[in-house]
């Protein structure tokens, strides 16, 4: 007992320290190695109400819609990515917000929701929509046909029908709860009766007033001071007024690299080694060899001389079959063109067809089948009933089959060339005739040719005067150079000047924004904007859109009120307007009549009929919802002539004649139900935005592309 004692009396405080630190180290574990440690690198590109966003989730989202977007566009421009990369995003804020509204509520989504909004009659018009979903001989949507889809999807190889499925999944799972909770605060919305009734009061009661206005123009700016004080007082007790995003401003130079007389010559060379091969290409090589040598992709159509694309059309028109001119100069290109053939062509041709399918259908059955259809229609059977019931072309199955095309479009490449040889060429007005496609079997009559004129088949071997790299190695240069000595922002105005270069400003680019005006698209260097520059801070050379920029940070906005240097102007025009106001109202007094006022200030005495409170319009002086108000107010007696009333335009004095009814022309219940209907539509409208406002949302998009 005594060793355990000696123990005790000499480790029991180093025990204690022990325990305390080991305590310590486990709190503190998660803050040094943990995934919210002050040292773990954070790869979300956003964080929403606490949840974290991963860059690889969002970048997988945004190929997803873009992969979407390209079956129906396969050349995505720019601005159409940066459009779907803003869409995504604000998927993204609905999807996090709203789902914590949505658990907040109880609100989901069972198994027997998704069934009814798409395998019964009353399932979502968005699926009732999808072509597959319809009957082909009727157009209408058939449930039937989506259960079919459900079990037949996973013998697609592909996997295109289960992704297609998918997706179609997830959109419900999206619409369905939002519509619950829509439809909850809808209805908690309500426009109580006796507030109706006072709305009805309101629109039933005008007023006949006479008034004096006194503009503010009387008195001239620069007899009005005013202090810093003053200034920032305003601002102070009207923050709202003044809220700013995060922003920043650059001023740049730019170094355009465009073509010299050298570059202009070499391709001018490259043309006339190229001509005589032009005019030697048989016609069966010819395309291949344009779309080898040429800026212009070769068209295999006819177009009529109003609709080439060439700045020489007359002189290209007037070509025989074989000649060739140029090179020309044609629109900042350089381009030879070669007449081959000439014809007299209709320019809109009006057909009805059917098909009959080859896709899913033996090739016998559909000849059989369309040669029945033939006969059948010879014999003098309804064309629009056969078409409605057998045709496979879900364009024109509703219309009787009926199609009215341009030649343009029928010599579009997708356009089915025995289709478009046999309706534009071969056939004649009243021909009919059973087609083979890669389709299918088609039958088609020619019911119209119209506008026929002069058509030629032209092949334009086009080369645009762009720079060479040796010029563009040279600008670089150039801008290169700038920016060495140019490492403060007080050197780079210096050697603009001397140089003789342009200083352009961007006063105001946003975190998302993609483009910059009088750049173009200048994602790298917003990015060098908000990630790695500093204020007075001078950029590295950029290469954007056939230019180098260099570019010096001028200005950094960080989101919340506006500081007084940035709204000064905005306040002390307000001051102005409100001394003013008191000045006016100061040396007018208390007057004893609007004669008497009018006749002081050289003013003429207005008289406005038919004021009503709903309408804050002054007739003869405009938007001036103060002075309405002061109308109707209820201490200001009739014939007694009002305080000054500081309005947008100027201190007004006016005296009421008369109040008196009209009939409002609807009813308190139709009103009600009108103001209850607006009321939850501007809610509604409005209310994902309210949302957002009152979340925490990071936005890191910036650090990531």
């Amino acid at each position: 007992m005594s060793v355990i004692q000696k123990i005790r009396e000499k480790y029991a405080t180093l025990m204690v320290v022990a325990i305390c630190v080991s305590l310590v180290a486990f709190l503190l574990m998660d803050a040094f190695v943990g995934p919210r440690s002050f040292f773990h690198h954070s790869n979300d590109v956003a964080v929403i109400n606490g949840e974290g966003i991963p860059i690889t989730e969002f970048s997988n989202m945004e190929q997803d819609a873009e992969n979407a977007a390209r079956q129906q566009n396969p050349n995505l421009s720019d601005e159409a990515r940066q459009q779907i990369r803003e869409q995504v995003w604000n998927q993204l804020l609905s999807d996090v917000i709203l789902g914590d509204e949505y658990q907040k509520l109880g609100i989901m989504v069972t198994n027997e929701e998704i069934v009814d909004r798409t395998a019964t009659p009353d399932a979502d018009p968005q699926i009732q929509a999808i072509p597959i979903f319809k009957n082909p001989q009727t157009g209408e949507f058939d449930p039937g046909r989506v259960v079919q889809f459900i079990r037949n999807m996973d013998q697609d190889q592909t996997g295109q029908a289960r992704q297609f499925w998918n997706q179609i999944q997830q959109y419900l799972l999206r619409s369905i709860p939002q519509r619950k909770f829509y439809d909850l605060v809808r209805q908690s919305i309500y426009y109580p009766k006796w507030l109706a009734q006072m709305d009805l009061q309101d629109r039933s009661t005008n007023a006949t007033v006479h008034y004096v206005s006194i503009p503010y123009s009387t008195i001239p700016d620069s007899a009005v001071k005013y202090t810093d004080q003053e200034l920032q007082q305003y601002l102070d007790t009207h923050q709202a007024l003044f809220k700013q995003e995060a922003s920043r401003g650059i001023e740049y130079v730019s170094f355009d690299v465009i073509p010299t007389p050298a570059d202009s010559a070499q391709i001018l060379k490259q043309l006339n080694t190229l001509k005589t091969d032009l005019q030697q290409a048989t016609l069966q090589n010819l395309p291949g060899f344009i779309n080898r040598n040429s800026d212009i992709p070769f068209y295999d159509g006819y177009q009529p001389k109003d609709q080439l694309m060439t700045s020489q059309r007359d002189e290209v028109f007037g070509l025989a079959p074989g000649q060739v001119i140029g090179p020309y100069l044609d629109n900042g290109s350089y381009t030879i063109a070669r007449m081959l053939d000439k014809k007299v062509l209709p320019d809109t041709v009006e057909v009805r067809l059917i098909l009959i399918s080859t896709q899913n259908t033996p090739d016998s059955v559909a000849k059989q089948r369309i040669d029945s259809i033939a006969t059948a229609i010879e014999k003098g059977a309804s064309f629009d009933q056969l078409a409605l019931r057998y045709s496979d072309d879900p364009g024109s199955r509703q219309q009787g089959g009926h199609y009215t095309f341009s030649a343009a479009q029928v010599q579009d490449p997708n356009f089915s060339p025995e289709v478009r040889q046999f309706i534009l060429f071969d056939g004649k007005k009243g021909s009919h005739k059973v087609v083979k496609s890669s389709l299918g079997y088609f039958y088609i009559q020619i019911l119209d040719q119209r506008n026929f004129e002069p058509m030629a088949k032209v092949a334009f071997l086009s080369k645009q005067i762009v720079p060479s790299q040796q010029t563009d190695n040279e600008v670089f240069s150039q801008a290169s150079r700038f920016a060495g000595m140019s490492q403060t922002r007080e050197a780079f105005e210096q050697n603009a000047r001397k140089q003789g270069l342009t200083v352009r400003q961007a006063a105001e680019v946003y975190p998302t924004d993609y483009v910059i005006p009088g750049i173009g698209q200048a994602r790298a260097l917003i990015q060098w904007m908000y990630n790695d520059a500093k204020i007075n801070q001078v950029s590295n050379v950029f290469s954007l859109n056939n230019r180098y920029v260099v570019a010096v940070l001028t200005q950094i906005r960080k989101k919340g009120v506006a500081p007084l240097a940035e709204v000064r102007p905005q306040i002390a025009a307000e001051i102005i307007r409100q001394k003013k106001a008191n000045m006016i109202a100061e040396k007018v007094g208390k007057p004893a009549s609007l004669d008497s006022l009018a006749s002081q200030w050289k003013f003429s005495v207005q008289e406005a009929q038919h004021v009503n409170f709903t309408a804050p319009y002054v007739p003869g002086a405009g938007f001036e919802p103060k002075v309405i108000g002061y109308v109707f107010y209820r201490q200001l007696k009739p014939h007694t002539v009002s305080p000054a009333i500081p309005g947008n335009n100027g201190v007004y004095y006016l005296q009421v004649d008369s109040l008196y009814q009209e009939a409002p022309g609807i009813t308190l219940e139709s009103l009600r139900q009108n103001m209850e209907s607006t009321r939850q539509s501007d809610i509604i409208a409005q209310l994902f935005d309210m949302l957002k406002e009152n979340s925490h949302v990071v936005d890191n998009r910036i650090k990531y592309q």
